[in-house]
């Protein structure tokens, strides 16, 4: 599903790009990265992991964000989206260290074996949980979060 989505974003981009006169060939490298992170995430098994495959999809998001380079409206989302990002990032990995502190593991079998089994401090588990949430809600833009998305506006033809 994500490749094929992937496919979709490369078909319907070429015409568009095109059309605003923003054309480049680093953009199908950049979503080919995205992609990969998304597939990444699909698969990790560790919270270190789904962090880096995190981050693998956003960084590029970024560049993406600002690819309409002599745009400022453009440059400035991507700015804002990128210290978003990083703010999101620290929270996510603030959050997976409680969580390390609490359970003795970043892996996700094993924070589930040691809830299982009760030996993990529930004080710095539900603030851990909590930390990664909001760094995953401010990644995807959920409610309450939506708020403080940048406003990645729609590009217009240069003339």
């Amino acid at each position: 599903m994500l490749l094929l989505s992937g496919l979709a974003g490369v078909a319907l981009a070429y015409d568009y790009l095109n059309r605003m006169g923003i054309e480049s060939g680093e953009y199908y490298v950049l979503l080919l990265f995205s992609i990969v992170g998304m597939i990444l995430i699909g698969m990790s098994g560790d919270l270190i992991m789904v962090f880096l495959a995190l981050e693998l999809l956003s960084i590029p998001l970024y560049v993406l964000a600002g690819i309409a380079v002599p745009r400022t409206n453009s440059e400035e989302a991507a700015i804002k989206y990128f210290l978003l990002g990083a703010f999101a990032s620290g929270f996510f990995v603030f959050g997976t260290a409680l969580v390390y502190g609490s359970t003795g593991s970043t892996a996700l079998e094993e924070i589930i074996a040691a809830i299982g089994s009760g030996s993990y401090d529930l004080t710095l588990l539900l603030a851990g949980a909590g930390l990664v949430l909001v760094g995953l809600g401010f990644k995807v833009a959920v409610v309450p979060f939506h708020m403080w998305t940048p406003d990645v506006t729609r590009a217009r033809p240069l003339r």
